[in-house]
């Protein structure tokens, strides 16, 4: 009889023999006992992880189940009238109430009905499903008896596997999975505790970068004229881009400040900010000759900048001219936000301030900056724009 499949290492997917890989794996003896079985059957493979009732599948475990798996093979090759190899009769058959990937796709849907009602945005649910691609590691696995070693094997060899390196990704993709089993938790009540995470460690990012204000001005002085005053306006109040395409009006109050209520996501206009929570920030002199000038004539429901044929400007619109016509190399994004805030340390203002400036949840956003004194955030925000040259002429509109 022919032998078919192999018992690999979950690690380093190498096949095994015996208790304890002795493959190495990223430059070390690998040592892990957790092992699966991979077959390929009529064009397709199937893996196993688990036995019929749910549980990992130890070495002897998976010799004997393979051992079955290949006697059916066998059978179905010699006796196809009689016999059929079925691979799903090897997997794990609590699927409805306890199994990851039913359970996954029940909490996918969930999420989904929350975007009709409004409480989320359509590109934090694409997130979601993108992240959950990377969880069919987890696909034939029972909830309940998923451990911290299972999650950490989950992040140190199949992400790393995938070409996940960057911490940034390997933290987004950790939220996600931690959002999932708080919802086993705290919604359902399958699982009794929510498995413990491990710290997570990967490749830093790219630095941000934050650009001078001459070569702000440098870059302002050579994108088309009728983005000038939007972006200018997003130098100087750091503020998101689409919570800027988002302004209205009627977000303007009597104090010379901008109250931020709304945002853009997946090009669909929302009445909730990225921290589904209003800001005001009072505004210098740039950015509120720039309000004023654009808000004359406008009804309140109006959008505060507009297109030459009436219409709100978007914010994909907006990045990808920045990216065409600047002539930067440096993201609309950094250019606007992180620039500001690195300006506005530089001259003195305080973390606090800053913070509450561009929207961050908490100040550990954006704790690699240093708080000082604090001084008045408006006449920092004027001193910074005395650099600015006269590209976009505003005193002769008023």
């Amino acid at each position: 009889m022919a032998k078919t499949g192999s018992i690999r290492c979950s690690k380093c997917l190498k096949p095994v023999t015996g208790y304890g890989c002795e493959n190495v794996f990223r430059g070390r003896k690998c040592e892990s006992k957790h092992v699966y079985i991979d077959i390929y059957w009529h064009k397709k493979r199937y893996q196993y992880r688990t036995d019929t009732d749910g549980q990992k599948l130890s070495l002897d475990k998976a010799q004997w189940m393979l051992d079955n798996i290949r006697a059916d093979i066998h059978k179905a090759n010699t006796q196809p009238s009689h016999h059929r190899f079925r691979p799903e009769d090897y997997t794990f058959k609590d699927a409805s109430e306890h199994q990851f990937q039913a359970l996954l796709q029940r909490w996918l849907q969930k999420k989904e009905e929350l975007h009709t009602k409004g409480k989320r945005a359509w590109a934090t649910i694409a997130n979601y499903r993108s992240q959950a691609k990377h969880f069919e590691y987890f696909a034939e696995m029972d909830v309940r008896r998923i451990t911290k070693s299972d999650i950490e094997e989950f992040f140190n060899t199949h992400l790393y596997r995938a070409g996940l390196r960057k911490k940034s990704s390997l933290s987004t993709i950790r939220n996600g999975l931690h959002s999932f089993f708080a919802w086993l938790h705290d919604d359902v009540e399958i699982i009794s505790r929510i498995p413990t995470f491990p710290e997570i460690e990967g490749e830093e990012s790219e630095p941000r970068v934050a650009m001078t204000v001459p070569r702000l001005n440098e870059a302002l002085s050579i994108i088309p004229e009728q983005y000038r005053d939007l972006i200018l306006f997003n130098m100087c109040t750091g503020l998101r881009p689409a919570e800027v395409c988002a302004l209205q009006v009627k977000d303007i109050n009597a104090d010379n400040s901008i109250t931020i209520r709304r945002t853009f996501s997946s090009g669909k206009l929302h009445e909730r900010t990225k921290q589904k929570q209003m800001r005001t920030i009072y505004l210098s002199n740039i950015p509120l000759s720039i309000m004023k000038n654009h808000a004359r004539g406008k009804m309140p429901h109006e959008f505060l900048f507009t297109q030459a044929n009436g219409r709100s400007f978007g914010p994909n619109s907006i990045t990808h001219m920045w990216r065409r016509k600047s002539g930067t190399g440096v993201k609309l994004y950094q250019a606007v936000r992180h620039s500001l805030a690195t300006h506005m340390l530089k001259m003195g203002a305080p973390i606090g301030h800053i913070s509450n400036m561009l929207g961050h949840a908490t100040i550990a956003t954006t704790q690699h900056y240093l708080a000082v004194e604090s001084i008045d955030m408006t006449d920092l925000m004027n001193e910074r724009e005395k650099e600015f040259t006269k590209i976009v002429d505003l005193t002769q509109r008023q």
